[in-house]
């Protein structure tokens, strides 16, 4: 039959032509009346029950009449010839049809159907992260993914990408990314089974959410590029970087080295960085003056360096003064300050005086009831004025006139209760209880309505001469500050920041200050006003499952001797259309339960529903796909899904890993001490032992290993604990033995003597000092036989709140340094009081003038222990003749 058909194949298509101007369209009954249950059919790929289509006629048919079926791609399907019963086989499109012939072997008709194969992809991963970029450097973060049937390449599925925030940053449909300002990016990509799902996605995220069939995200940071070096003064320079920048970050990164030629000669000790409010601009404040003439670089990590020549002091290099006192208390004396610029602006008679300059500078004022001697000025009642001018002589004359530089300023008469807020540096929303960040970047302005326990803290500065920043959140100034909201039926905002959000809309804020706190008798200023947009009410939008696809999990049960489990803990949230978990922001309680769909997860756990077990345990479990769906009871119609591909080991260990146990969620060790809970924190080593085919048999006995951890240096750290034998114990945090000190937290100014040691104070609680392993790397090497067989690398981090030293005073009447140093410094760690300092002070020159050069700062942790701190000082301080608190 076969033989006599394809003699009249050549025949069949010669006809094709005109066959088709006859045929009938897609779904339609042949001419012939033979019909196909169906001319278009989709099947997924090792999906079961929806792989494989039985193809047949509902009619037409008749008696003697012979079909033979066929694919013309068996590379995306293949079909039984004999009765139409079609099997995936590949991703893509396939045409499946049925040349049908008489009881005599007679042509009568060919029937089509088309067939479109998917193989979705179930896992995506970003393939080529990246940490840290550039501004405008291109970066291809590319993707690969395993599909349904576990292949690595050939779905059709489609995968596209997202940046967040995208003011700033692009990324196309290929995952190439290019940042045009300076910035951290949340980079997405997500997986869609077809253009045409992604695009229903794209037009209503919300709606569509189910389409995602699988994504991935990771976070890159582009940094800023220096624009330039600019001198300030003497001892500053303003580097302006081309995106806003971190404060802490910059006095962290920035570095000043004196430069001879191509040479670094001299690294210049910092001694502050300020940033200005649009954070483009740092200030660099080096302890020494630059030299004159000399070239000084500004580096930065990742950055070219900048360089600029430092100014010259000599009397003709003035060509302007300018006066910047404005305000004088009343009955004191002010000094009036002013600036000698250069052609540059380089103000070249600040922070000292070098070259005598301001010796040719007099000053007059136009208030003969105030007095100006020198350059102390005192004016004797509130509100009064007086025009101060100031002129800078050269001593060169041209045709009898001598050249000189004037400025004039007003100066008014203030009390102390005259401090006002003359400016918002920043405003967040945060939950109730959790301290605001205003540094640039850091700030939240979002709220939702319905919103629950959320706080409005706003930061301003003062208009002293220290431009103090306040803000709502400390004690001292929350009933100073009073917010108003400019529609309660949207947002209500109390005085001191609790939020009420009512409804969708926008309202806009009012920031009064009153410094009296006599707001009923209407003192308050007005300061700012700012905007604050209330969004949708939450809603519970999709379930994410952290790691969806757990590939080569093993059903090892251990090896020498130690039971073991390759546990993987899955992590559910339920998510708003914010993104955010639904457990954070309503009232909702996870009540989560999982089926089994794939045959092998319900040969072992049945198909019927059961409460979620976060914990998959597959010791001893066939080898096989585990698949599982995810849903809460209260939402069943969003779901997750989680996927365990377990994987039996192939002989004997082949390959070692060393695994640390014991990091924070960024994968350090982490030795900040925030409780009496971190006094003995420990961090924990494992061998893990992989077999040929890459699949973990478990971890391997450390007693017949040699286990080595060093630092920087090559010190050996000591072994804490070796009771379990698979994992060795590694102290980051300890209680030193011996160190035990009396522990009030200090209030008041000055006090007498340094921190007891050995005994207890009467009134004060004793504690044990705990110290801290070093920040850095750590190599941590596994040798047998003193063959290195695996080696590792674990980062040390202190994510500690660090002390702030602020000045109260330049002078002391104290001859000892912890008198001295509380009378001039104010110590504070986190808004609290240290419980002792340990100052260090250098002589000078001179006898009276002392230079705090550091400050060991103690800080309780909880009613037992206490740390210490470290901190660089870098002031003068005027002390007595006998002063004694100087290094011995």
């Amino acid at each position: 039959m076969k033989k006599k058909f394809f003699k009249k194949l050549s025949f069949v298509l010669a006809l094709a032509m005109m066959i088709s101007v006859i045929a009938p369209a897609a779904g339609a009954l042949a001419a012939s009346g033979l019909k196909l249950n169906s001319t278009n059919k989709y099947l997924h790929l090792d999906v079961e029950g929806k792989d494989e289509y039985n193809f047949n006629f509902t009619a037409g048919k008749k008696k003697g009449y012979q079909y033979f079926w066929y694919s013309t791609n068996e590379k995306v399907a293949t079909v039984n010839p004999k009765n139409g019963v079609t099997t995936a086989k590949g991703a893509g499109k396939t045409t499946i049809i049925c040349e049908v012939t008489d009881a005599d072997g007679e042509f009568v008709d060919t029937v089509k159907a088309t067939v479109t194969v998917r193989d979705n992809i179930k896992e995506v991963k970003i393939s080529n992260p990246v940490e840290t970029l550039k501004v405008n450097e291109e970066h291809d973060f590319n993707r690969s993914y395993v599909t349904v049937a576990g292949n690595t390449k050939g779905s059709g599925s489609v995968t596209r990408w997202t940046v967040e925030p995208s003011e700033g940053a692009t990324i196309n449909d290929k995952g190439v990314f290019v940042a045009t300002e300076a910035g951290e990016y949340t980079i997405t990509a997500r997986s869609f089974q077809s253009k045409a799902k992604y695009n229903d996605w794209k037009a209503d995220p919300e709606a569509y959410a189910k389409y995602v069939l699988a994504e991935d995200t990771t976070v890159v940071k582009v940094g800023a590029t220096m624009v330039e070096a600019k001198q300030k003064n003497l001892s500053k320079v303003d580097v302006k970087f081309s995106s806003p920048m971190d404060k802490d970050e910059v006095k962290e990164n920035i570095y000043v080295h004196y430069v001879i030629g191509d040479v670094d000669i001299k690294e210049q000790k910092i001694k502050d960085v300020k940033l200005s409010a649009d954070g483009l601009t740092a200030t660099v404040a080096i302890y020494d003056t630059f030299v004159p003439k000399a070239t000084y670089k500004v580096t930065y990590p990742e950055m070219d360096p900048k360089t600029f020549v430092a100014a010259t002091t000599s009397p003709e290099d003035v060509v302007g003064i300018n006066i910047t006192t404005t305000k004088a208390r009343v009955h004191e004396n002010t000094e009036v300050k002013f600036e000698l610029l250069d052609k540059n602006g380089v103000v070249i008679n600040q922070p000292v005086d070098v070259s005598n300059l301001n010796s040719r500078v007099e000053l007059k004022s136009s208030n003969e009831y105030t007095s100006l001697i020198g350059n102390m000025l005192t004016i004797f009642k509130v509100n009064d004025t007086t025009t101060v001018t100031a002129t800078y002589h050269t001593y060169e004359f041209v045709n009898g006139n001598e050249i000189v530089y004037k400025d004039a300023q007003t100066v008014v008469g203030v009390e102390e209760a005259d401090l006002r807020a003359e400016e918002l540096l920043a405003w967040t929303i945060v939950n109730d209880g959790t301290a605001p960040n205003f540094d640039s970047g850091k700030t939240k302005e979002f709220i939702a309505a319905g919103d629950k326990g959320r706080r409005l803290y706003v930061q301003l500065k003062l208009n002293n001469s220290a431009g103090t920043k306040v803000s709502n959140y400390d004690a001292a100034y929350v009933n100073k500050i009073k917010l108003t909201s400019s529609d309660s039926s949207v947002l209500f905002v109390d005085e001191t920041g609790y939020l009420i959000p009512v409804k969708q809309g926008v309202v806009r804020v009012t920031v009064e200050y009153d410094d009296t706190e006599k707001f009923l008798a209407g003192n308050h200023t007005y300061v700012a006003s700012f905007t604050v947009t209330v969004s949708p009410e939450r809603k519970p939008a999709r379930l994410s499952v952290q790691d969806a696809y757990y590939p080569n999990v093993s059903n090892s049960e251990g090896i020498e001797g130690i039971a073991w489990s390759d546990d993987k803990t899955v992590i559910v949230h339920l998510l708003d259309q914010y993104g955010d978990k639904v457990v954070d922001n309503l009232d909702y309680a996870p009540n989560l339960y999982m089926k089994a769909l794939s045959v092998r997860a319900k040969e072992r756990f049945g198909d019927g529903e059961q409460v979620f077990n976060s914990t998959f345990s597959p010791a001893g479990l066939p080898e096989g796909k585990y698949q599982f769906l995810i849903f809460d009871a209260a939402y069943p119609n969003i779901t997750g899904q989680v996927t365990f591909d377990v994987k039996a080991p192939v002989g004997d260990a082949t390959s070692w890993k060393v695994e640390v146990s014991g990091l924070n969620k960024d994968g350090f060790v982490d030795v900040a001490v925030n409780s009496e809970a971190d006094a003995n924190k420990q961090f924990g080593v494992k061998l893990m032992a992989y077999a040929r085919n890459g699949v973990k048999l478990g971890p391997v006995n450390l007693n017949n290993y040699d286990v080595r951890i060093k630092d920087a240096k090559g010190n050996i750290l000591d072994v804490a604990s070796k009771d379990d034998s698979s994992e060795y114990k590694y102290n980051s945090t300890w209680v030193v033995s011996g160190s035990a000190v009396s522990g009030s937290a200090v209030s008041g100014s000055a006090v007498s003597g340094s921190a007891v040691s050995g005994s207890a104070v009467s009134g004060s609680a004793v504690r044990t000092k705990i110290d801290k392993l070093k920040t850095g790397k750590y190599t941590i090497d596994v040798l047998k036989d003193n063959t290195v067989k695996a080696r590792g690398i674990v980062t040390v981090v202190d994510t500690q709140t660090r002390p702030v030293v602020k000045p109260l005073s330049f002078r002391s009447v104290h001859t000892d340094g912890v008198s001295a140093f509380r009378e001039c410094f104010d110590v504070t760690i986190g808004g609290v009081k240290d419980i002792g300092v340990s100052p260090e002070f250098e002589k000078t020159t001179v006898d009276t003038r002392a230079f705090a050069k550091k400050v060991v700062v103690k800080q309780a942790i909880g009613d037992s222990y206490y740390i210490e701190h470290e901190v660089n000082v870098g002031y003068y301080i005027t002390v007595p003749v006998d002063f004694d608190g100087y290094i011995r």
